[in-house]
């Protein structure tokens, strides 16, 4: 339903107002999710073998997950699909920064990392719970993932400890 504010009074929100909500309402969601999960049924024993915990929340903090990931993904194309249309006649370089090419750059490195990752992942069955899995799909997915994230952690840290130096290197100049 509109009103004269807009859709439900949402149109005079700023962003930033908007990101911190949603960030908050996230947060909290989570931290009473996780504490419910360790608080409620925890230490319930799995009937196949009673020697491991089969929390009685495991299925809901799943599809929590699931969804999150789901969202993020969803709002993050559409973000991407929105800003093509919405600056396809801005200019490609700004200040001296070529940013629809960085863009491309970006967006094509992390693809060929997630495909190297991938590729290069491994797919030897593993002891899950005394049972093996050998599903080798999963298997490298979850290796894309691990060493997707190390990587770019690793790369970050670096271009850091650059702008670092560089910045120390100027104020000593």
């Amino acid at each position: 339903m509109k009103d004269s504010k807009g859709l439900h009074g949402f149109s005079h929100w700023q962003a930033e107002r908007i990101s911190r909500v949603v960030l908050m309402a996230l947060v909290a969601s989570s931290v009473l999710l996780f504490l419910a999960f360790f608080a409620i049924g925890y230490h319930r024993p799995y009937p196949d073998a009673p020697t491991f915990n089969a929390p009685l929340l495991t299925d809901v903090l799943l599809v929590f997950m699931l969804l999150v990931v789901m969202g993020a993904v969803g709002i993050g194309l559409w973000m991407m699909g929105r800003a093509r249309k919405v600056h396809v006649h801005d200019e490609k370089v700004v200040n001296g920064i070529p940013v629809v090419r960085n863009a491309y750059l970006l967006s094509g490195s992390v693809a060929a990392l997630l495909l190297l990752t991938y590729l290069l992942g491994s797919a030897t069955p593993i002891q899950i719970n005394g049972h093996p899995f050998a599903d080798g799909f999963w298997l490298r997915v979850a290796d894309m993932f691990v060493w997707t994230t190390v990587v770019l952690v690793i790369v970050a840290v670096a271009i850091v400890g650059w702008h670092y130096v560089k910045m120390h290197r100027k104020e000593k100049v």
